[in-house]
């Protein structure tokens, strides 16, 4: 990558730096009133989360995978969204540019800033996800994960055990 702006620096005698705020600046132009900006705002939230989850899948530590699973899931629910409100979001001039900053920082949170664990609190509030593990660092997997399923559902298909079944 440094040979790139190496080379561009040379031809166009314009610093990295400048270069970097002038693609940046039209990046933003573009996202707000571009032709295709919903397949660039897509694309740029596609791109390195798929390169990323596939590292975290290989990484022993949950934080990661905890936080690439929400990003998928948030990512997917504003696509799903997006394809019922169509001609809303085409009303909107800076829907497109808004979306790219959110999933952005959606990308960049960390274990400091403790975004991810307050979504993963709030969707636990809204009882879309299972109660945290208990104190002794076991969860009863089956019992807890197909809590929101159905019961009937449940048996159905198998899923989860007779105390599962139950709740």
């Amino acid at each position: 990558m440094k040979s790139c702006w190496s080379f561009l620096e040379r031809k166009t005698n314009l610093k990295r730096e400048n270069m970097a705020l002038g693609m940046l600046g039209f990046l933003i132009i573009y996202l707000a009133f571009g032709w295709g900006n919903d397949f660039v705002c897509d694309l740029i939230a596609f791109l390195y989360p798929v390169y990323a989850s596939m590292l975290a899948i290989e990484m022993p530590e949950t934080f990661n995978k905890a936080k690439w699973s929400i990003y998928w899931i948030i990512y997917a629910s504003l696509g799903l969204a997006e394809y019922f409100r169509y001609a809303f979001t085409r009303s909107l001039p800076l829907y497109w540019l808004g979306k790219c900053i959110f999933l952005i920082w959606l990308m960049l949170c960390d274990e400091q800033t403790g975004i991810c664990q307050r979504i993963i609190d709030r969707l636990r509030s809204l009882r879309l996800l299972p109660p945290a593990s208990n104190n002794d660092g076991s969860s009863k997997k089956t019992g807890q994960l197909f809590r929101c399923v159905p019961q009937n559902l449940s048996s159905l298909l198998g899923l989860g055990d007779s105390s599962a079944d139950s709740l």
